[in-house]
């Protein structure tokens, strides 16, 4: 396959729908290779909103080739990894349940956990409340317990089935947060809730200045995530900017709570200043001098 005959350039702001051609300013171009093949890629930020995000857009088709090979939470990882990494999963696992405890969510309560590979972020719930999987992997679920459709929003996922649904490490992926939240908000009973966690990378386009993993296409700050989820019908309940991790690694992540309101609030311009980007920027290098402080004492 060649990747150059399955990409195409996204032509208007998926959070504004400003034109790009006329309101986005690249801040990143370079080369990654795809399947064997260089591929130029790029990296924009609309001038109206401050969305940043990559224009060249994949085709199902080449998402399936690319992703093809893809593992779940702990595999691939070298065994004297892997007390961390079940370190770091307890850790999100115990945000999830946080988050549902803060929330009212009582037990019996239908979770689907949307990309979640295995389901080793909410294998813990089983005991307590119905799991499913939405992936689009062939993996089979880590515990019996967990049921698994194939695909992020599958036709099998009834409207208003789940009180919660999860996102962990997804919608940076999406070419279209808009789309992915707006089947998240269809899946949700009213008042179900949505726990959303993303990497916090603007610092690779902005300041490193270079491409990141071809696999993030969006990068979100507090801002950018509260007006996806407000646009896509939500009631924001949180929305932190902390230390987090990811398989081995820790890094700076935003993590929102949302709720289903029965009627939408009415949508305001998306508008964000410079300064937005800014305050978001210099907030993980003060947690980081605070914590080390902290440390040291």
């Amino acid at each position: 396959m060649n990747p150059l005959d399955h990409i195409q350039l996204i032509p208007s702001c998926d959070l504004c729908g400003a034109d790009i051609a006329r309101h986005g300013a690249r801040v990143v171009a370079g080369q990654q290779v795809l399947l064997g093949v260089p591929i130029p890629l790029s990296v924009v930020v609309c001038r109206r909103c401050r969305f940043i995000f990559q224009p060249e857009r994949f085709s199902d088709v080449l998402l399936t080739a690319l992703y093809e090979n893809d593992t779940s939470f702990a595999y691939g990882e070298a065994e004297d990894q892997l007390p961390i990494i079940r370190s770091y999963l307890a850790e999100r696992q115990e945000v999830i349940s946080k988050a549902m405890l803060a929330n009212g969510i009582a037990a019996g309560a239908a979770v689907l956990d949307v990309g979640g590979g295995r389901g080793e972020c909410c294998q813990h719930l089983v005991q307590r409340h119905r799991v499913v999987i939405a992936d689009t992997t062939k993996f089979p679920p880590i515990d019996p317990k967990i049921e698994k459709v194939l695909g992020l929003f599958s036709a099998d996922l009834d409207e208003g089935t789940f009180d919660v649904v999860v996102m962990n490490h997804v919608l940076e992926h999406a070419f279209s947060p808009t789309s992915l939240l707006a089947s998240a908000h269809n899946s949700l009973k009213d008042r179900g809730i949505l726990i959303v966690e993303v990497p916090f990378e603007l610092y690779t386009p902005l300041v490193a200045r270079h491409l990141g993993d071809w696999r993030h296409v969006a990068y979100f700050c507090r801002a950018t995530l509260r007006q996806f989820l407000k646009k896509s019908g939500f009631a924001v309940v949180r929305t932190v900017l902390e230390e987090g991790c990811y398989s081995v690694r820790r890094l700076p992540v935003i993590r929102a709570v949302a709720s289903k309101m029965s009627t939408p609030a009415p949508r305001r311009p998306l508008r964000n200043s410079p300064l937005t980007l800014a305050v978001d920027m210099l907030a993980p290098t003060v947690l980081a001098y605070l914590f080390k402080r902290v440390v040291e004492r």
